[in-house]
Order: C-alpha cells, then sequence, then structure tokens
C-alpha cells in the first residue's frame, strides 16, 4: 500500500511538473505574441506619422508655391501701378509744359 502510495505521489508530482511547464510555455508565448504586436503596432505608428509628415510636407510645399505666386502677381499689379502712375506722371507734365 506504502508502494501503491509512492507510486501515486510520483505521478501527482510528474502531473504537476508537466502543468508547469505548460504554465511556463503559454506565458512565454503570450509574451512573443504580446512583442509581435507591440512591434507591429509601433511599425503601423512610424508608417502613420511618416504619412503624416510626408502629407504635411506636400502641403507646405503647396501652400509655399501659392504664396509665391501670389507674391508673385502682387509684385506685377505693383508693377502695372507703377507703370501707369507714370504714364499719368508723364501726360501731367506734358500738359503743363503747354500751359506754359
Amino acid at each position: 500500500e506504502q508502494e501503491g502510495g509512492l507510486v501515486e505521489a510520483a505521478a501527482w508530482k510528474a502531473a504537476v511538473e508537466e502543468a508547469e511547464r505548460e504554465q511556463r510555455a503559454a506565458w512565454s508565448e503570450l509574451v512573443a505574441t504580446t512583442q509581435k504586436a507591440a512591434t507591429a503596432a509601433a511599425g503601423t505608428m512610424a508608417a502613420a506619422e511618416a504619412d503624416y509628415v510626408a502629407s504635411e510636407v506636400a502641403r507646405k510645399a503647396t501652400a509655399d508655391e501659392e504664396a509665391t505666386a501670389a507674391a508673385t502677381a502682387a509684385a506685377a499689379a505693383v508693377e502695372a501701378a507703377a507703370k501707369q502712375l507714370a504714364a499719368v506722371e508723364a501726360a501731367l507734365e506734358a500738359a503743363r509744359a503747354k500751359l506754359l
């Protein structure tokens, strides 16, 4: 009977050790899966951030181009107005010269 009890205790001990091994393996798998998921999430976030930066750079470039075009148009308008003013001044001087 004592020998039967020892055999049963050894079997329980083996079963507990196997369960502990399975538990360690499950934890290892959980850690590995969590690390993979975190790595994938970080990669996705990095890609999203890169897309955002690229779109911001493109948006700024477009805004810069639009601002440059507007400044060029404004400069052309100022130049045209200056030429028109010069023409009016020349006509005024000519008119003054005729009066004198």
